[in-house]
């Protein structure tokens, strides 16, 4: 019976050859598990087996066995004679899979199923087709059962053992996205998802990705002391091929800037950055990048939640250095940062009166070059906006916001979503000289104006904001000629000269937010098993309604976008390495599981395909279909499996080298 690896997954890592090795061994392991159900179930049932492979394609070295029970090594092809009624047991060159041949089966190296005469011959009591229609379905689908039995185990001694993973706690709020839109909040704890219960954040993703499209998903969440529901409909992201929430995990972010000792700020803990009311290690390092980008070079960290430690005044000057050898650019944002894409329902700027499409010109009478600006201010008590009134025609509109303090101002804001430069956006400029180290813009400088439409870059023709952001990975220190247009003036040619800009890496450069773990709870042995059963059957519906998603049922998932081969599967499997035991054994349960459910697929070469040929011959009053019939299907499945694994490659290469 073969065995096919496929993954649904992607990783960007990197792995040191030691967890590289240990990832092979894992799949390996899993592969001579699968294999020997198989070849278990036919020393119970009788069967006789002419080959055991780890892998396919040419034999590279193996153990043979002739049929008085002598056992030899041998390398490269096989010297036994199958119909002999020697078994081998080889390592094959690709290894992607495997299969246990069995004595009379279709497709083998060994005894011929038809006589001279090409008429069926009958077989040996100790052959494959001499078997009863219920030890056959015993033996094809033995491996499929090991897998489960392996994945079973796997996951009980993990869990029992402890599995720590990142918790499913919130830690950033996409604004403007489903999430945001339905009410929840960085620090929000994700206890259920339609009723599922939720143990880690890979969880939560998985719901939102294979949950029903035909109606909200029903998050309950945990919010300080108190619980609420909360309706969320995940939209479809084109460029992941998938359902997302635009939601963010839970990070911790331990800062150093060199000056001061290093403290480390928690996953859900309060933070004040200027002022600013921020959530978590994610959020302060957010609100720090913001206060670079505005060009702090210090900024005032409190921290409620720890009412006898001092404020922390954290220097910023480590993310202030520009380099002469670039990145080069030319100073240009979006300029529909400024436009409200959505006001979130019943919230304070809903009750003051914005609109989605209101454009945000000043706030408090000041005109606003960036809105990041908003965030840190101490107060706000009104907005001025320009609103659309009707083709070509606007009108400015105050509203009042009312803020006394910047918690007042984070609250008000925190209702709000502007539309930034997203994907697809038009590319309409603004000149902004805030990463150079003289402040100034040299588009603005060569004559780009406010509004300007960007039409092309050097011979590089710009429709959208991504071509200008793509165009911008271009850029050197020499002279660039901009094509643009103001209003429906006739188009005018710019030269502008690009120059270094800060260190892109921001406060990263402080230290890098990580993902908390955490101990999953485990109540003793029996409850590990119970999780581990539970574990194992989820992951089982999850592959279906994975698989319905592909054909737009129930929702959708890109089979284009999200299906990887095995380059992908060791980068995770090598990646858990490093998560610890436990974790890696989790993962390779999940593995188990995959493998299970692909093989008992009813695709031709495959488990399931075997066990469709025999309910068609039970129907058939125990007549089997002819050979080469069998042969013909045989065919088509693995032409099936050779084009989906070529599929999976090119998706692999595509990954490894970002094309």
């Amino acid at each position: 019976m073969p065995t096919l690896i496929a993954s649904l997954l992607a990783a960007d890592s990197v792995h040191d050859t030691g967890t590289v090795l240990l990832a092979i061994l894992g799949l390996g392991f899993l592969i001579m598990v699968h294999e020997l159900g198989h070849f278990l179930a036919c020393r119970l049932t009788g069967t006789r087996v002419e080959t055991f492979s780890i892998g396919f394609g040419p034999r590279l070295f193996g153990w043979e066995r002739s049929p008085d029970g002598k056992r030899s090594f041998t390398v490269g092809e096989r010297r036994l004679d199958a119909s002999t009624g020697a078994m081998d047991v080889r390592i094959a060159a690709i290894p992607l899979g495997g299969y246990v041949k069995m004595a009379g089966e279709i497709g083998g190296d060994g005894s011929p199923t038809s006589g001279a005469d090409g008429e069926p011959r009958v077989p040996l009591p100790d052959e494959f087709p001499a078997k009863s229609f219920g030890a056959r379905v015993f033996i094809i689908s033995a491996g499929v059962l090991m897998n489960f039995l392996t994945a079973f185990v796997l996951y009980w001694i993990s869990y029992g053992v402890g599995v720590s993973d990142t918790p499913p706690v919130i830690g950033e709020v996409g604004k403007g996205g489903p999430a945001w839109q339905a009410g929840l909040r960085p620090g929000d704890r994700v206890l259920t998802i339609d009723g599922r219960t939720m143990r880690t954040f890979t969880d939560v993703r998985a719901e939102i990705v294979y949950g029903s499209s035909d109606e909200d998903t029903q998050f309950v969440v945990r919010r300080g002391d108190r619980t609420e529901t909360l309706g969320v409909r995940p939209e479809y992201d084109e460029a992941k091929g998938l359902r997302q929430a635009h939601l963010g995990q839970i990070a911790t972010w331990t800062v150093n800037d060199g000056k001061s000792p290093a403290f480390t700020v928690g996953a859900t803990e309060r933070v004040l950055v200027e002022g600013r009311p921020v959530v978590g290690g994610y959020g302060a390092y957010t609100a720090v990048k913001e206060a670079i980008d505005l060009g702090y070079k210090s900024v005032r960290l409190e921290l409620p939640d720890r009412p006898s430690e001092p404020p922390r005044t954290l220097d910023l000057s480590m993310a202030h250095t520009w380099s002469p050898s670039g990145p080069f650019r030319i100073g240009v944002v979006s300029a529909l940062w400024r436009t409200v894409a959505s006001v979130r329902p019943g919230g304070a700027a809903q009750r003051a009166g914005l609109l989605a499409g209101d454009e945000i010109l000043a706030a408090d009478g000041k005109a606003l070059d960036d809105p990041t600006r908003l965030a840190f201010l101490p107060a706000l008590a009104a907005l001025t906006v320009r609103r659309p009134t009707g083709p070509g025609a606007s009108e400015e509109r105050q509203i009042e916001v009312g803020a006394a303090d910047s918690q007042g101002v984070v609250a008000f804001l925190d209702d709000v979503a502007l539309r930034g430069a997203a994907r697809g956006a038009a590319p309409i400029l603004m000149p902004q000289g805030r990463d150079f180290e003289d402040g100034k813009s040299p588009a603005g400088a060569a004559g780009v104006l406010p509004g300007d439409r960007l039409l092309s870059v050097g011979e590089r023709e710009i429709k959208t904001w991504d071509d200008i952001v793509e165009a911008a990975g271009t850029l050197t220190a020499a002279p660039v000629k901009l094509r643009v247009q103001t209003g429906t003036e006739p188009p005018r040619d710019l030269m502008v000269m690009p120059r270094p800009i800060r260190d892109p890496r921001g406060p990263s450069v402080l230290g890098e937010p990580e993902a908390p773990r955490e101990r999953i709870p485990v109540d003793g042995a029996l409850d590990a098993a119970r999780i581990a059963v539970a574990r194992t059957a989820s992951e089982v519906e999850n592959i279906f309604r994975l698989i319905g998603r592909f054909f737009g049922i129930g929702g959708r998932v890109s089979f284009q976008k999200n299906v990887g081969g095995p380059f992908t599967i060791g980068a995770i499997s090598s990646a858990t390495v490093s998560l610890g035991l436990t974790f890696y054994l989790a993962f390779l349960a999940f593995i188990s599981v995959n493998l299970a459910v692909l093989n008992i697929l009813p695709i031709p070469v495959l488990d399931g395909g075997h066990l469709l040929f025999l309910v068609i011959e039970k129907l058939r009053g125990g007549r089997p279909l002819k050979e080469a019939t069998i042969a013909r299907f045989q065919m088509v499945g693995f032409l099936m499996l050779l084009a989906l694994m070529a599929f999976a490659l090119l998706n692999d290469f595509k990954h490894l080298f970002g094309s």
